[in-house]
């Protein structure tokens, strides 16, 4: 399926009444969870800001950030893309950790997108009954720091490239499944990364 046939089949699907129904419905956690972090974000560093965050955001402005900043260990994981968005806000907004909050909800709905998109092409019916119970789960604010803390879209960008790699082994697509697996080594730990590697390895049929 090309990008052009992707959407329209999208389109073509929301345009139902019923569709169009469930969609309202799942954005109302959507903006719920929008509404509490616009109301309780904080400008301050929380916990691992305080002992990592802050350092990446303090080489930046020194102008002596390195590779080795970027890949570093903390915690038996290595946050890669974590550290680039910290670096994004640090050039962009003096590390605005409000505005780098709202990082986490964008990525929340990329990975519910992909969920979805996974599930109508196995069951494309289920879709409709599975969209609001996974939009309520994935914006439950009993998760409230992985809305508002900047630093925990580490966790989002594991969930995103593990759905990405999943697609692609879905697809048939070896470039995919690398990109999930090679990119995923510098987001976390040795132990994370074999696990998703068997997973993914398992379903398309590769072996390490």
């Amino acid at each position: 399926m090309n990008f052009k046939h992707f959407w329209k089949a999208g389109w073509d699907w929301l345009r139902e009444p019923l569709h169009f129904g469930v969609v309202l419905l799942a954005l109302v956690p959507v903006g719920y969870a929008l509404v509490y972090m616009d109301y309780h974000g904080q400008p301050a560093p929380y916990t691992d800001d305080w002992v990592f965050g802050s350092n990446i955001a303090v080489e930046v402005k020194q102008g002596t950030l390195g590779w080795d900043d970027l890949l570093q260990d903390y915690n038996g994981h290595r946050y890669l893309l974590t550290n680039l968005q910290i670096v994004f806000f640090t050039l962009l907004t003096d590390w605005n950790l409000r505005a780098e909050m709202w990082v986490n909800p964008l990525l929340i709905m990329l990975n519910l997108g992909l969920i979805l998109l996974l599930l109508g092409w196995q069951q494309p019916r289920a879709v409709r009954l599975a969209l609001v119970p996974l939009s309520a789960l994935m914006f439950a604010l009993s998760q409230e720091l992985n809305l508002l803390v900047g630093f925990q879209s580490s966790w989002h960008f594991v969930t995103l490239l593990i759905l990405l790699g999943l697609a692609g082994v879905r697809r048939a697509s070896a470039g995919w499944l690398s990109f999930g697996v090679l990119v995923g080594r510098g987001l976390a730990g040795d132990l994370l990364v074999w696990d998703r590697r068997a997973v993914l390895g398992g379903g398309g049929g590769w072996r390490w």
